[in-house]
């Protein structure tokens, strides 16, 4: 890894080139103790299960709402852009009103975060924003009755 890392390149294409190079090395030229003093790539297997060229958007109810994240990784709720992750760019999420009036904001089955429907503030279930990001947004992660 140190040599294909260390330095770092100078652009992003520089280092593919590292990595391409130090991947066949790894894979086809250099014998591996762990597997007899043979190379890795005399053991792959080409997968034949199909992959789907597109996969649809999550199927989601007629009560939720739902909304595409932006290239920010934020969608549009009320207005306001409320931050919910950059895992999740270009997909469908739901938001759905809870009983207790809160906004719950997933993608298919997994909850996401929550808004809170007096400050509109986000409280979520995992880490937040990275740091140095600039918000919209302020995020909590304490909302009340919640």
């Amino acid at each position: 890894k140190a040599q294909a890392c260390t330095p770092p390149a100078a652009t992003p294409g520089e280092q593919q080139t590292r990595f391409d190079a130090f991947r066949t090395e790894f894979n086809d030229d250099r014998p591996h103790e762990a597997l007899d003093q043979r190379m890795p790539s005399e053991f792959y297997e080409r997968s034949t299960r199909p992959y789907p060229a597109h996969i649809d958007d999550p199927a989601y109810g007629s009560d939720d709402q739902v909304r595409r994240v932006r290239s920010s990784g934020e969608i549009k709720w009320r207005g306001e852009y409320r931050f919910i992750g950059e895992a999740l760019v270009g997909e469908a999420v739901a938001v759905t009103e809870r009983e207790d009036g809160h906004w719950l904001v997933r993608f298919a089955d997994v909850p996401l975060v929550l808004i809170d429907r007096y400050s509109g503030k986000i409280a979520r279930f995992t880490a937040g924003r990275p740091s140095g990001c600039k918000s919209n947004q302020p995020t909590s992660h304490q909302l009340s009755g919640i």
